[in-house]
């Protein structure tokens, strides 16, 4: 092959992540590990979401981090929609548009196609270019001016999801056999793998918990050197050579939490006489009395009881109507409090960016470059405006962030905002997106 030639991949809807990635899916940890493309990319449509209807804007971020991860030697991309897909579907809030892309750019993504360009050009009788042509305009705006400030940065590392994507595979399948020695019998959902992981991550993002996210069959080395905490949602059917990696994480002083499963069974789907992770569980947090710790949670395994990562959230509503927007279901407070304690005291500090809470959906993302640190803040709310303050996390640098913002007709304007002791105040209005750099040095 010509080394000068960049080999890319865009498989349309064929996904890497959610409830029915099995349908249509691929093993996408496999395609980066084995075949070397330069960017790997799909196409996480949020109206279409896997043919199974509408979806939420997270569902962008989720397939940006899970190509990232999977090819996390190279480079990943994605195509998202520039407006509605077909004309019995909903109008797309301008937010969905730029805000989905400046998260996935912040979470990774370096390569954008648009769906597609007969409706920019005015060529569809059921979309108006405008509007459109508007917000793909804004998003390059705030691309062109941060760039420079963006490049070759990354989420902080200190918090790692660590995915099992055969755990979700194996279960599914054993499931839909009803093995019931293997998977129970009680209200058995064979999604159970699926849900617990998205939900890991939607909590992790709608907390304003930077991570970062690894495949279990795949890791990045230098994602497991840099992190502190490592978040494995479900292991249930892991590798000896997998449940021994992350014992020497423990070993060397890392913080392992492990949610919904201690690998029953292997990789093949065969009982274990004893689960793989049985044996070095260090001690078990029982939901019913709260974070009760025996001992530190650095360099210890901890298991959560009560298949907490499928409880983080309600369950999200079906999506069979093309006209109505799915409304994101609320978290648990109890579970997804559960979940920011166990790494706050892992940490030994806060790890939200978010310094109150805010009921409203608001996503806020940090990302740390070799010039600046990068803060996205988007209020996904339509209808009022969001205050919300938010914290950066140590080294605390006195200075003002500037960006650009922008707004829902398209509009993009220039931001200046003080920053005191790594606080700074934010007024997001109905669909506003922005992106601020606190250039190091300041």
């Amino acid at each position: 092959m010509n080394p000068q030639i960049i080999t890319d991949t865009m498989i349309c809807v064929l996904p890497v992540c959610s409830d029915n990635r099995l349908a249509t899916g691929a093993a996408w940890d496999q395609i980066g590990a084995t075949t070397e493309l330069e960017c790997l990319q799909t196409d996480p449509y949020i109206q279409l979401h896997n043919y199974l209807g509408d979806s939420t804007h997270y569902y962008t971020t989720e397939t940006t981090l899970h190509l990232g991860a999977a090819n996390f030697a190279r480079r990943c991309g994605v195509t998202l929609e520039a407006c509605r897909l077909y004309d019995y579907y909903r109008d797309a809030d301008p937010v969905e548009v730029y805000g989905s892309a400046l998260s996935c750019w912040v979470h990774g993504a370096s390569e954008y196609f648009w769906w597609h360009m007969n409706y920019l050009l005015g060529q569809s009788e059921f979309v108006k270019p405008e509007a459109p042509q508007a917000a793909l305009r804004s998003v390059y705006d705030v691309m062109q001016a941060l760039e420079p400030d963006l490049a070759g940065g990354e989420v902080p590392g200190e918090v790692l999801v660590c995915y099992s994507r055969r755990s979700e595979d194996v279960w599914d399948w054993l499931a839909q056999a009803r093995a019931t020695d293997r998977v129970g019998t009680d209200g058995v959902n064979a999604k159970r793998g699926f849900i617990a992981h998205r939900n890991v991550l939607y909590t992790l993002l709608r907390r304003g918990i930077p991570f970062r996210m690894a495949f279990l069959e795949h890791p990045d080395p230098a994602q497991l050197r840099q992190a502190k905490v490592l978040i494995v949602p479900f292991p249930y059917a892991l590798t000896e050579a997998e449940a021994k990696l992350l014992r020497f994480q423990a070993d060397a002083g890392k913080a392992v939490i492990i949610l919904s499963e201690r690998s029953p069974v292997d990789e093949r789907g065969e009982l274990l006489p004893q689960p793989r992770l049985g044996d070095r569980i260090d001690q078990t947090v029982d939901l019913a009395g709260g974070v009760l710790l025996e001992r530190g949670l650095r360099g210890a395994i901890t298991f959560v009881d009560g298949d907490l990562a499928v409880n983080l959230s309600d369950p999200f509503p079906p999506r069979d109507k093309p006209t109505v927007k799915v409304a994101l279901p609320p978290l648990r407070s109890q579970e997804a409090g559960v979940l920011q304690t166990l790494v706050k005291d892992a940490l030994g500090r806060e790890p939200s960016l978010l310094a109150q809470p805010v009921t409203q959906d608001v996503e806020v993302a940090l990302l740390e470059s070799p010039r600046a640190r990068v803060l996205l803040a988007v209020n996904w709310e339509t209808d009022a405006p969001v205050a919300c303050s938010l914290r950066l996390p140590p080294p605390r640098l006195t200075a003002s962030a500037t960006g650009r913002r922008i707004l829902p007709d398209g509009t993009v304007d220039s931001l200046s905002v003080p920053v005191r002791d790594g606080a700074l105040q934010l007024t997001l209005q109905p669909q506003e997106a922005c992106l601020l750099a606190l250039k190091k040095g300041n």
